[in-house]
């Protein structure tokens, strides 16, 4: 049986009330910093100091409760 992989995913606000997006990041959680930056908000890996995510906010980045 293979192992199921439960993903990382960054959550951020849409233009649409009640429909946040949800995109799968390639890292643990931990390894990801949230930096808010006046009005806009920044996700960046903390190893290397590449921005993944750079908008709006409130953003959470969390690991999903379902494998895929």
């Amino acid at each position: 049986m293979t192992e199921q992989r439960h993903p990382t995913l960054l959550r951020t606000p849409s233009w649409i009330p009640g429909l946040d997006s949800e995109i799968p990041l390639v890292l643990p959680a931990e390894e990801y910093e949230i930096v808010r930056k006046g009005d806009r908000v920044q996700v960046v890996e903390r190893a290397t100091g590449k921005v993944v995510y750079d908008g709006i906010g409130p953003v959470d980045v969390s690991t999903s409760l379902a494998p895929f």
